[in-house]
């Protein structure tokens, strides 16, 4: 067994363990504890200021008086324990519809913020196109096993429509930094509002010394001057696979001119983490989630963070875990509602949408396994090729300038493939692009 499968048995066995030991934290149904030791399981219809009322599991409602209801030895109030099915039919078809319909949008926004990097590198795309790879990307992400993630599946479309590899590749990987840095910046925002808390204190200066770290990393490396007193061009020169770093870094150098995009890239940024912490606040208030919207701007972007460690299969497990582990500091209560928001969020936004990637995929170009394979082996060539040795040759589909016909991406022109890294022709902030 190669070392590819076994990390993805290890990352299966992380999911599935994660998930048993969930459950083991959990109930499926509302438990409500009696003084007498008895414990009622069923689903609670009703708290009043005289009684509890439950539905048993056979069908049989039984009120029980308050003195006769234990005390929950961590919270002090009443020993009723929220169970995760009760909890998800709480929410409203119509609200989680809604909410998988507006999530649309962000990756819209997605879609646009890749647009703009591949057209400050001369390779153009419209948004529609890219809005196709985006939701085939999540399918390879969240659906098909192995190592062939959505960022493979999405390069070996982009590298069939331009001959600029390296600059290609360095879009998706942009892409995701720019994701990240909105994602710390929209949670250090929100810690400002409940900077009180000593917990979230902390959490403020670790996300401040993050961001400080990543502006000050990208000064150094994209200003002349500095890259002229620290010899970054020497240094550079003396790395290990020198051509490839240095295709990456004239690559990368190509946005010291285009700040505007990276600025308007920074801002979709902020906006597709704005819509993911709004659904997380829409789906939580229907789950009977105490916290507030301030503490869903700290702890939502946190949660997905750690969800997105590639320990387990699609963050299945951990995003859960993180989610509970989280908002139960806000109140012990939390734990079960947490969950059930991690679940109801990943349904609602991701699965729903990742069918419409399966579509596309079906409908259009298929890369095969071994076409996939081929692509994720060429990038780690690209990493370790000698100094000196040529440069890739685009393969016959980028010659004759685009993808397969019948894939989801439009041919090249000619011109696109000779002018080389200029801008795009239509402009990375043309509104006729938005508007495809």
């Amino acid at each position: 067994m190669n070392r590819g499968r076994l990390f993805q048995l290890l990352r299966v066995a992380v999911s599935v363990g994660l998930i048993l030991l969930i459950l083991r934290t959990i109930s499926l149904y509302d438990r409500v504890s009696c003084v007498d030791g008895t414990v009622l399981v069923g689903e609670v219809e009703k708290v009043g200021p005289a009684a509890v009322t439950v539905r048993l599991a056979g069908g049989e409602v039984r009120s029980v008086p308050l003195e006769a209801v234990a005390r929950d030895p961590r919270t002090g109030g009443l020993g009723v324990r929220s169970g995760l099915l009760p909890i998800l039919r709480q929410v409203d078809l119509r609200v989680a519809a809604g909410v998988s319909l507006a999530f649309g949008v962000a990756y819209l926004l997605v879609a646009l913020r890749w647009q703009l990097l591949l057209g400050a590198q001369g390779i153009g795309f419209r948004l529609v196109p890219l809005l196709r790879l985006v939701f085939i990307g999540l399918l390879f992400n969240n659906v098909m096993p192995g190592s062939l993630g959505g960022d493979v599946v999405k390069a070996y479309y982009v590298v069939k429509r331009t001959p600029q590899k390296a600059a290609a590749v360095l879009t998706i990987f942009l892409d995701r930094v720019l994701g990240l840095l909105g994602l710390a910046t929209l949670c250090l925002l929100g810690t400002l509002t409940n900077l009180s808390d000593p917990r979230f204190r902390i959490l403020f200066l670790e996300l401040t010394a993050l961001v400080v770290l990543v502006v000050a990393g990208a000064s150094v490396f994209l200003n002349r001057r500095l890259r002229r007193f620290l010899h970054v061009e020497g240094i550079l020169r003396r790395l290990p696979f020198r051509r490839t770093v240095a295709e990456l870094d004239r690559a990368l150098l190509i946005y010291r001119d285009h700040g505007d995009v990276v600025a308007l890239g920074f801002v979709l940024s902020l906006g597709v983490h704005l819509v993911v912490v709004a659904v997380n606040w829409v789906l939580g208030r229907s789950l009977g989630l105490e916290a507030t919207l301030g503490q869903y701007f700290s702890l939502v972007p946190v949660a997905l963070a750690v969800a997105t460690l590639p320990i387990s299969i699609a963050g299945w497990g951990v995003g859960e875990w993180a989610y509970a582990v989280l908002f139960s500091r806000l109140s012990p209560s939390n734990w079960t509602p947490a969950m059930a928001l991690s679940v109801l969020f990943r349904v609602s936004t991701v699965v729903v949408w990742t069918i419409l990637g399966a579509v596309f995929l079906i409908r259009g170009e298929r890369p095969t396994r071994a076409q996939l394979e081929r692509e994720l082996a060429e990038e780690k060539e690209l990493l370790s090729e000698p100094a000196g040795a040529g440069a890739r040759q685009p393969d016959a589909g980028a010659r004759e300038g685009g993808a397969v016909p019948g894939g989801p991406l439009a041919p090249a022109t000619e011109d696109q493939l000779r002018s080389g890294p200029q801008p795009s022709p239509r402009g990375p902030t043309d509104p006729e692009g938005a508007g495809d």
